[in-house]
């Protein structure tokens, strides 16, 4: 059972969405032209806070790439009178690192927000051609039911 209470929760700098999936995505066809207007800043919001996402988490894997660099150097420095410093023992030593494991950490739930913002734009995306969908077969059913406005009635009464 697909969950659409399920909290989401994502920060990007001093940028947040606390919120529901339902919330984002739902469609109240009592509203639908509240839905048209409102779908635009809606895609454009989470769209902008993935790309936000894309430079943070690229910006956390340089700093993970100048770590490894300086925990190398440091581990080779430290290590150098020890017998036997492999390749291996050295990446050992920067991976058992806190610094190593925090900034780990935060990449990881960088990607993580990053995974959830892209999936909430595609399925905006896919609420877009909902909006069309529906928009579609209101106008149908207008037309069916004959409540449509015709123009030449409006013209010839007000003559």
């Amino acid at each position: 059972m697909i969950d659409l209470n399920m909290k989401v929760s994502v920060s990007i700098g001093d940028k947040k969405y606390d919120g529901t999936i339902r919330e984002v995505l739902q469609i109240s066809e009592a509203e639908l032209s509240d839905e048209f207007m409102n779908q635009p800043s809606t895609y454009a919001y989470f769209a902008a806070l993935a790309e936000f996402a894309v430079a943070d988490v690229e910006h956390k894997k340089l700093q993970f790439s100048v770590m490894e660099a300086n925990l190398d150097s440091a581990k080779r420095i430290e290590l150098k009178d020890a017998t036997k410093v492999t390749e291996a023992v050295i990446r050992s030593a920067i991976i058992r690192d806190a610094k190593y494991q925090v900034l780990s950490e935060e990449l990881i739930e960088a990607q993580r927000q990053l995974g959830i913002l892209k999936a909430l734009v595609r399925a905006l995306e896919q609420r877009k051609d909902m909006l069309i969908q529906l928009g579609s077969m209101k106008r149908q059913e207008m037309m069916l039911s004959d409540f449509s406005i015709d123009m030449k009635k409006v013209h010839q009464n007000n003559q």
